[in-house]
């Protein structure tokens, strides 16, 4: 089929002029192929709202020495690969929780020497020796700290009055401590104000330590995901287009601590977008409170690890539209939990609707590359569930053939489920699975295979397949959802052995074949042991009469 015309009132799409790429838009994939990501060129930016899809808000990829994003400097000499190590060491999780401990023992040091007054000296020189090494520690660490930071350090607040802090009571201790020794009349206020600059210490330092290891938790919680790390800002946030943010779950309370602090991205939407932002918030199992955005907060309920509906996804689009097209300096922000999954599709379901990419799989290549920072680790950060990245793939046919508008109803009765590739699954023969359909997220038809309830089963060894009849019928349409769970096998994505989401519309001759790598668990390489090469699923359905 032909694709429908790219140019139409005055917008334009400039899809391979290579000759105005510059060489730093070029970027690898892990099979070597190269990429050039190119901008969307549109003349006309007072798009009304009754626009077509033809017509097309502004905006424009992102390049990789884009103004929005620091990025990590690869180490080369020997000084930059020492100061990578120590900040590695240094900032990483677990060291931030042996320092919390060292404090805690500071300051239960400093509540034994204050309770008990019949300590000996042996035992008092000692609580006094194990404090110095440890405000030694501190004053190592933070040494550390000005040698892979340099000059930044000097210009956090914080970080100085740490160093003020561990550095003048560390010179107090040994000094007072020392005094202590060789003055004995006056033993007793020396070692009260020993006692009392140990506790302002621990204090200050603990509020110190809870910033650092908030930090550490974010980072090691965000893992690799591009971060937003300038003008005093660290969030879980970066910028997809010049006008579409992705982001992590704007998080209160314990969730706070390892998660984006929803004041911190409140403050950053003011700072950087003052009135001129819309979120969408695509949580179904968690809320907040909108009013810290001015209200300007959309809802899309979609469960975590699945899919949003195909009518959600147009309806998505068409406020992403309307939004952007009203002024352009308006950009919308979008999140799930991780800002990754549920994110990611919806993004990349917007930038195949606005025709910055004309394929769901470019669309998809170049979010992950958006949301992954290669420079901190290898991990891929976009759409990775399969029946995500399937309902991209029907938004794009969408587009192409529906010109964006939503599929006709094609209800179809079930016929069997096939499934291949059995035997190392579960029992072996299918007996311990029990399957779940859902119609627009409810649960129509149930099963167990193994007491044949309401299903007929035939195993088959030789050929390695067991094939499930429903006994009653079950009328399919719309976006479906097949679920698959067992006590045999280890649970992944929605707590259960494997699912898949499919729409009836994109069913074609009456059968849906999905191998292993397509379906939500057994796509992942942790799971190959279970699910081997020749593992599939296949729908037979027969048209309604």
């Amino acid at each position: 089929m032909d694709q429908p015309s790219k140019t139409d009132g005055g917008s334009e799409v400039i899809g391979m002029d290579y000759d105005s790429v510059s060489q730093n838009n070029d970027i690898d994939d892990e099979s070597g192929e190269r990429f050039r990501f190119l901008q969307l060129k549109i003349e006309d930016d007072n798009i009304s709202v009754c626009s077509r899809r033809s017509e097309h808000p502004p905006d424009l990829h992102i390049r990789e020495d884009d103004e929005h994003h620091t990025h990590t400097v690869v180490p080369k000499t020997k000084l930059q690969k020492a100061q990578f190590l120590v900040k590695s060491v240094i900032e990483h999780v677990l060291f931030r929780v042996f320092t919390v401990l060292l404090i805690l023992v500071d300051v239960t040091l400093v509540v034994v020497d204050i309770s008990v007054t019949d300590l000996s000296n042996e035992t008092s020189h000692n609580i006094n020796l194990v404090s110095r090494i440890i405000v030694t520690y501190f004053l190592i660490e933070i040494g550390f700290r000005i040698f892979y930071r340099g000059k930044e350090f000097f210009k956090s607040c914080l970080d100085v009055t740490d160093l003020v802090v561990v550095l003048a009571t560390f010179i107090l201790d040994f000094v007072l401590g020392f005094l202590a020794e060789v003055n004995y009349g006056r033993l007793g206020v020396i070692g009260r104000a020993l006692r009392v600059i140990r506790i302002g210490r621990s204090v200050v330092i603990m509020v110190q330590q809870y910033r650092h290891m908030t930090q550490a938790a974010r980072k090691t919680v965000s893992q690799n995901k591009r971060r937003y790390q300038k003008d005093g800002f660290d969030l879980d946030l970066c910028y997809i287009t010049k006008r579409v943010i992705a982001m992590s779950f704007p998080s209160s309370g314990v969730s706070g601590m390892y998660r984006n602090p929803i004041q911190e991205v409140a403050r950053f939407l003011d700072a950087k977008h003052e009135g001129s932002y819309l979120i969408f918030d695509l949580c179904s199992e968690r809320n907040y409170d909108a009013s810290i955005f001015h209200g300007r907060v959309e809802r899309v309920f979609i469960d975590d690890h699945n899919v949003p509906s195909i009518r959600d996804m147009i309806d998505f689009c068409i406020k992403v539209r309307k939004w952007l097209s009203e002024n352009e300096d308006h950009v919308i922000a979008v999140h799930c939990k991780g800002g990754k999954g549920r994110t990611g599709t919806m993004i990349c379901t917007w930038l195949v609707d606005c025709d910055m990419f004309t394929e769901a799989e470019e669309s998809l290549v170049y979010f992950g590359d958006r949301r992954t920072d290669l420079d901190k680790g290898k991990t891929f950060q976009g759409v990775e569930t399969p029946s995500q990245s399937r309902y991209v793939g029907y938004y794009e046919k969408i587009v192409k053939i529906l010109d964006g508008e939503a599929p006709p109803v094609v209800k179809l009765k079930l016929k069997s489920i096939r499934i291949t590739g059995i035997h190392t699954v579960g029992n072996g023969d299918g007996s311990d699975l029990k399957l779940d359909i859902y119609l627009q997220k409810t649960n129509i038809f149930s099963c167990k295979l193994g007491k044949k309830d309401k299903c007929e089963v035939e195993f088959s060894k030789e050929k390695d397949v067991v094939e499930v009849s429903p006994t009653e019928e079950v009328v399919l349409y719309d976006d479906v959802k097949v679920k698959f769970n067992s006590n045999k096998i280890p649970k992944g994505y929605d707590g259960c052995a494997f699912f898949f989401w499919f729409h009836t519309y994109f069913v074609e001759n009456n059968r849906l074949l999905i191998p292993r790598d397509e379906l939500d668990n057994p796509h992942k390489k942790k799971t190959h042991k279970i699910f081997t090469d020749d593992f599939s699923v296949e729908m037979v359905f027969e048209p309604c009469s």
